[in-house]
């Protein structure tokens, strides 16, 4: 069982490492190492490029790292899946 991080900007190390601090029994992969995509049950995502979760098998969940997931549902081949967001009153306006 694993974890897939996908997110654009630079310091995924940083990001890398602290998901395995928190989860240290589970196996968390960089996208671009996604390894056995059959062995990979969540996804961590902003953003990923369309029509990629769907070639995770075995997904149960994707966590989106924003409170956002407009992004997500414009994939037309999104898995059908729980999608897990951030709520945070400081993410929203007024």
């Amino acid at each position: 069982m694993s974890v897939i991080l996908w997110h654009p900007w630079p310091g995924i190390e940083n990001m890398l490492n602290a998901l395995r601090r928190e989860l240290p029994n589970m196996e968390i992969r960089d996208w671009n190492d996604k390894g056995d995509k059959a062995d990979v049950n969540y996804a961590v995502v902003w953003n990923p490029p369309k029509g990629e979760l769907k070639t995770f098998p075995n997904l149960k969940c994707i966590f989106s790292m924003f409170a956002g997931i407009e992004h997500m549902m414009q994939d037309p081949e999104l898995p059908n899946v729980p999608i897990s967001h951030l709520i945070d009153k400081a993410l929203t306006h007024g």
